[in-house]
C-alpha cells in the first residue's frame, strides 16, 4: 500500500543537485542588472562651459522661436547652461568574495554603479539684461521673468538657482515666461550673464526681437 505521508517523502540533494542550484542563484543574482558591467564609485567635476538663450513666442498652446518680432505679453525665454564631467577619482568595490569569484560571470555582470558628483565652481548668479536698441540702454529685467511650478505659482529667477545649487543638479534648463512687460523697450536684445563663484562669466544675446501690439 502507498502512502502520502509527507514525513516519509524526502528529496535527495547530490552534491552535483546542490552544485546546480548554487549556480542557478548566482546567475540569477548577476544577471538583475543586465548588460551592467561597473562595479565601483565615480567622482566627477561638473564643469560649466557656457550658456544658451533661445527667445520663444508663446501665444499659442505650443512655443514657437521668434525669429524677429513678438508680443511682449505671450513672450518668454529658454535659458540652458552647458556643462561637462571630468572624471576625477575611481574607486573599485571590494565586496567580491570567493563565492561570487567562483562563477567568473557573476562578478562580471554584477551591477553598481555609483557617480558621485561635485560642484568645484558653482553657479553664482544668472541674469538677463535688455538692450533699448534705440537708444543702447541696458537694463536688468531678471524679476520680469518666471517659471510657473505645478501649483501655477510664479518662482523667480533667484529661487530658481537657490533650489537648483541645493539640490546640486547637473543640468540647468529653464523656460521662463515673461510676466513683467516694464521697462520692455519696444525694439530689444535680451542677455543672459551667468557668472560662476571664481568670477568665470557666460554671456550670450538674442538677435533683435521687435515687438508688435496685440
Amino acid at each position: 500500500e502507498q502512502t502520502n505521508n509527507p514525513q516519509q517523502m524526502k528529496i535527495k540533494f547530490t552534491p552535483t543537485k546542490a552544485l546546480l542550484l548554487l549556480y542557478v542563484a548566482q546567475f540569477l543574482m548577476a544577471t538583475d542588472c543586465t548588460g551592467c558591467n561597473c562595479h565601483g564609485i565615480t567622482k566627477s567635476n561638473v564643469v560649466y562651459t557656457g550658456v544658451e538663450i533661445v527667445p520663444w513666442a508663446t501665444s499659442k498652446f505650443r512655443n514657437k522661436i521668434v525669429e524677429s518680432t513678438a508680443i511682449k505679453n505671450s513672450f518668454g525665454v529658454e535659458i540652458i547652461v552647458l556643462h561637462d564631467f571630468q572624471e576625477i577619482a575611481y574607486r573599485q568595490n571590494t565586496n567580491n568574495n570567493r563565492l561570487t569569484a567562483g562563477f567568473g560571470f557573476a562578478y562580471a555582470w554584477s551591477c553598481d554603479c555609483i557617480t558621485e558628483y561635485e560642484y568645484p565652481d558653482p553657479i553664482s548668479s544668472i541674469n538677463i539684461n535688455v538692450t533699448d536698441v534705440a537708444t543702447q540702454n541696458e537694463v536688468d529685467v531678471t524679476a520680469n521673468f518666471t517659471k510657473y511650478d505645478y501649483e501655477n505659482t510664479q518662482i523667480t529667477v533667484d529661487e530658481l538657482l537657490k533650489e537648483h545649487n541645493e539640490q546640486q543638479h547637473h543640468y540647468l534648463h529653464w523656460e521662463l515666461d515673461l510676466t513683467n512687460t516694464n521697462d520692455i523697450p519696444d525694439t530689444a536684445v535680451f542677455t543672459l550673464v551667468v557668472m560662476l563663484e571664481s568670477g568665470i562669466t557666460f554671456t550670450q544675446q538674442t538677435d533683435e526681437i521687435n515687438f508688435l501690439d496685440e
